[in-house]
């Protein structure tokens, strides 16, 4: 009788088990639905790109490249350590930044000194997997290394035909690419470069795209007049998409103007808005996921 309770025991304390980290899981993916924006820092250059550094300092990429106070929004001491005529993405990776510049890729130190620089090319978005830097470009995505900034991969090059590859991410071990001329889709490829699909989606012309703890946050492009009433929120909105496509939740940011930059530091989002070129008004909403 002993040896059958122990057994029985056994059983129920599996199942106690399973049972509690599904519901661990659980709670984890829903406390991704309730944005609350915690606190607004003002900038003072464009926000179009944005990276979050480990020292609590954010690299904001528009002319050039700079860094600023996570926390209040002050220009750092390195100051604007790149200058070029557009700064098309910026991304952290360990102690270094890359930033797309006009014609190539640089990889920085945390002080500004620059470390790298790839070959030639039309680069935009950034993303890191593992010791690769994925770069979009107008032909495709191309792998570099991240120490030497040589190229060593080419994903989905000739796949877009007349499209506008701008972005990319990687979530749950697939290439995610925005292609900013295909609206409501995302091209998906292996890490080996294969084709795996498009999804579609309830969002516009996408602009920016990164990854957090398995999900996709992504950014558009403005809206145009002929756009139905969703879409006119099309640039102060954040649609949080599931890997498989499925839309978790749209974040509508009314005050927002034109949101470009954005990046996640720690548990806290960083988006970059600013408005027409007459306003000077720069800054960042950070959020936090209650």
């Amino acid at each position: 009788l002993q040896a059958e309770l122990a057994r029985l025991q056994s059983a129920v304390a599996s199942v106690c088990a399973v049972w509690a980290a599904e519901w661990t899981a659980l709670l984890h993916r829903r406390r991704y639905v309730r944005p609350v924006v915690v606190r607004t820092l003002p900038l003072a250059t464009v926000p179009d790109h944005l990276a979050a550094l480990p020292d609590s300092r954010l690299c904001v990429g528009s002319d050039g490249v700079a860094f600023v106070s996570a926390e209040t929004g002050q220009q750092a001491d390195t100051g604007q350590v790149v200058h070029s005529d557009c700064c098309f993405g910026v991304v952290a990776h360990d102690d270094s930044v890359f930033a797309s510049l006009d014609d190539c890729v640089v990889k920085l130190a945390r002080d500004g000194t620059e470390l790298a620089r790839s070959a030639d090319m039309d680069p935009y978005g950034l993303a890191i997997d593992g010791d690769r830097l994925l770069v979009a470009t107008s032909d495709g995505v191309l792998g570099l290394d991240v120490d030497s900034l040589e190229q060593r991969c080419s994903i989905g090059v000739g796949s877009f035909g007349d499209g506008s590859p701008v972005d990319c991410a990687m979530c749950a071990d697939e290439l995610f690419v925005a292609d900013f001329r295909k609206l409501g889709e995302l091209s998906v490829f292996g890490r080996d470069g294969t084709p795996r699909r498009t999804i579609p989606g309830s969002f516009y012309r996408p602009c920016r795209l990164v990854s957090h703890d398995g999900r996709l946050y992504l950014l558009e492009g403005d809206s145009e007049p002929t756009c139905d009433d969703e879409k006119t929120w099309a640039g102060r909105r954040l649609i949080i998409l599931e890997p498989d496509g499925e839309t978790r939740q749209i974040v509508r940011l009314p005050d927002a103007r034109r949101i470009r930059g954005i990046c996640f530091g720690g548990e806290e989002l960083f988006l970059g808005d600013f408005g027409e070129s007459d306003d000077l008004s720069y800054k960042a909403y950070v959020l936090r996921f209650c």
